[in-house]
């Protein structure tokens, strides 16, 4: 059995990409998804996609545009030589609790259970409109929150 997951670290100018395609959506759920690594027990998130071209954004439904995702998250899986891999997924819920919703949590599972993925513990990112909220979700053996930091992010160990 793996440790468990103790901390989650994202690089600033992601967070801040959610944040604008957060904004540019509103009052429309958005999302993409998140691109890292993981590391003993933490979670490094270095990149993140937005929901693509084809994406439905509804008041309280969102679905990304997975053919672009998975190609942009393919991209950099292979510039970086698996360095940096898809860690899960981000969207915003506007107006309402950063908790996962049923949904949310089968979205999960799913990913979990895919062998592509290649993420046996995926993460969910939910950002509240007025961004001063953000929950971070693993789900391994249960679904549990986890704590969120910022960092700059040292392109040229990844890119290397």
């Amino acid at each position: 059995m793996s440790k468990p997951t103790t901390k989650c670290w994202i690089d600033t100018a992601a967070m801040m990409a959610i944040i604008a395609e957060a904004n540019s959506k509103y009052p429309l759920e958005t999302g993409g998804v998140l691109i890292g690594y993981r590391k003993d027990n933490e979670v490094i998130i270095t990149d993140i996609t937005g929901p693509g071209p084809n994406a439905n954004h509804q008041k309280i439904y969102f679905d990304v545009d997975n053919k672009w995702t998975t190609a942009k998250a393919d991209k950099i899986f292979d510039a970086t030589e698996g360095r940096l891999r898809y860690i899960g997924d981000w969207h915003s819920h506007p107006d309402g609790y950063c908790h996962p919703s049923v949904l949310d949590v089968k979205a999960l599972e799913k990913v979990r259970d895919c062998p592509r993925a290649l993420t046996p513990k995926p993460l969910m990112m939910i950002i509240g409109h007025d961004f001063s909220k953000w929950t971070m979700w693993e789900l391994a053996e249960m679904l549990r929150p986890l704590p969120l930091q910022r960092f700059e992010f040292n392109r040229e160990w990844a890119y290397a």
